[in-house]
């Protein structure tokens, strides 16, 4: 299959089957000015940390199901898919109901060490009911994607999307409910959307559960919980020792909007990219052919991904700016520093090829156990010597450390030529840009986004100039990123 082509259905499953978690940021982006203007600082800072809980447990109650599914049903006949399946989500479903229903009969407990008054401890309930809902939402997803349904697939992530932005506007603008609001507009939107989806699942895949198979699934799917629980620890377990060395909510509440924006990347980037490429990756192997795709798709990435960091940075009092107002303009800084910690983090679904191809995901777990550790022993010293900054400086440690500690473990299993000279290269005249640009704007505060504008512009020119990208990473990119028709709905429903 010639190089272009992979790279065209990359960019076309990047696209479609991103979409759900694009929205779902994009959600989380467009109402960040209904969080600073009808909530209290100390109410986002909150926030931030129910935010915490909700990711953390998103991240667990899967089990790794979804990989497991995805290496395993390709082996398996129609009856052997169905009940591989149907036995999937029920177990999950099962283990979730009892694991949350636990924690929520408990929900006192945790209460305080979240910010939560005693008669606000019910809060807690209301993300966990949105945590179970959302499991059978995001299921149903991963189904669609792997029989090729983009037309439902499409449907049903705007549903959530446009669900979530117009009961959050009615709860907490026309109703006046605050913090409460925010939490019930999940509630109240996931319910729904769950009972159609396990209805879905039920009547196209019932059949006889098995726990033996199960306890399979579980083998292969268990640690890639650990591994992609990484993403949510380095992220938001700041937040938690913020509050455990007494910072104000307020100033929780002023890091959580400008950790958002500092997300951006890993919104529009990372994670659509992970979500069109990782069941890719199970498919394609690890052949000679392979190997230079999974190069050149890594440049691109790293092309793609040093622009947006800088429009991000050079930009981000403006995004403070519009989006959350002067009281959260004193977060700005951060952004530039959290946007670099996730386009790191963007090399992780790269480097992980060589152990998930040969199947050592232990070693996954092994480096992912490591870099939680890393990062937690970080942000207890950073965070209490510098506070924001140590918590924003941990991210970026704890990211670089791990996607070079995956790295290394991955090429003892498959030694792969990455190319680093253009890599280095292009990040060198990055790094040379960023330091020009943020010195400019500092010294002429005037024109900010004068200079800002002219030195991306210089930069694209650099990179052209330099012969960093030339005709066929031009393409490459324009392939993997194109703008990509929609499907035909009634064709894929």
């Amino acid at each position: 299959m010639p190089i272009r082509e992979p790279i065209k259905q990359l960019g076309k499953s990047t696209a479609v089957y991103g979409l759900g978690n694009v929205l779902n940021k994009v959600a989380a982006v467009l109402l960040i000015p209904i969080y600073t203007h009808y909530l209290t600082l100390s109410d986002v800072g909150i926030l931030a940390l129910l935010e915490m809980v909700e990711i953390l447990m998103l991240t667990v109650v899967p089990l790794g199901m979804n990989n497991a599914l995805w290496r395993n049903l390709p082996s398996k006949g129609k009856l052997g898919k169905r009940r591989m399946i149907f036995t999937a989500f029920v177990g999950t479903l099962v283990v979730n109901f009892i694991l949350l229903g636990l924690i929520g009969f408990n929900h006192r407990f945790p209460a305080p060490f979240l910010g939560l008054e005693d008669n606000q401890s019910y809060l807690l309930l209301l993300v966990l009911t949105n945590v179970f809902f959302t499991f059978g939402f995001r299921f149903l997803l991963s189904l669609l994607q792997y029989e090729g349904k983009a037309g439902s697939y499409i449907i049903f992530s705007l549903s959530q999307f446009v669900g979530v932005l117009l009961v959050t506007v009615y709860l907490v603008v026309l109703r006046g409910t605050e913090l409460q609001g925010v939490l019930m507009a999940k509630v109240i939107v996931s319910a729904p959307i769950f009972l159609v989806a396990s209805i879905a699942i039920f009547i196209k895949y019932i059949s006889w559960p098995s726990p033996a198979e199960y306890v399979r699934l579980l083998r292969f799917g268990l640690p890639f919980v650990l591994f992609t629980l990484v993403m949510p620890v380095l992220s938001f377990s700041d937040r938690y020792f913020l509050k455990s060395f007494n910072i104000e909510l307020t100033d929780i509440g002023i890091y959580y909007i400008a950790y958002k924006f500092g997300m951006i990347i890993n919104m529009i980037l990372v994670m659509p990219l992970q979500r069109g490429w990782i069941p890719m990756m199970y498919k394609m192997g690890i052949g000679e052919k392979s190997r230079q795709y999974l190069r050149d798709i890594m440049f691109y990435f790293s092309t793609v991904g040093v622009f947006l960091f800088m429009v991000i940075s050079f930009f981000s009092e403006e995004l403070i700016g519009v989006f959350a107002g002067q009281e959260y303009l004193v977060g700005s800084p951060i952004i530039s520093v959290v946007a670099f910690a996730y386009l790191i983090n963007g090399f992780r679904q790269f480097f992980m090829a060589g152990t998930v191809l040969t199947d050592k995901t232990i070693w996954l777990t092994l480096s992912s156990v490591s870099g939680m550790v890393i990062n937690l022993v970080l942000n207890y010293f950073l965070i209490r010597k510098f506070g924001m900054w140590g918590a924003a400086w941990a991210t970026l440690i704890s990211y670089t450390l791990l996607s070079g500690l995956v790295y290394i473990i991955s090429q003892n299993f498959v030694r792969l030529d990455w190319a680093w000279k253009r890599v280095f290269a292009l990040f060198s005249i990055t790094a040379i840009m960023f330091a020009g640009v943020i010195f400019l704007q500092a010294e002429f505060t005037d024109v900010r986004q004068i200079i800002s504008l002219s030195g991306l512009v210089t930069f694209v020119i650099l990179l052209r100039l330099t012969g960093i990208i030339g005709k066929k990473e031009i393409t490459g990119v324009k392939s993997l990123f194109q703008r990509v028709r929609l499907p035909s709905l009634h064709r894929n429903l």
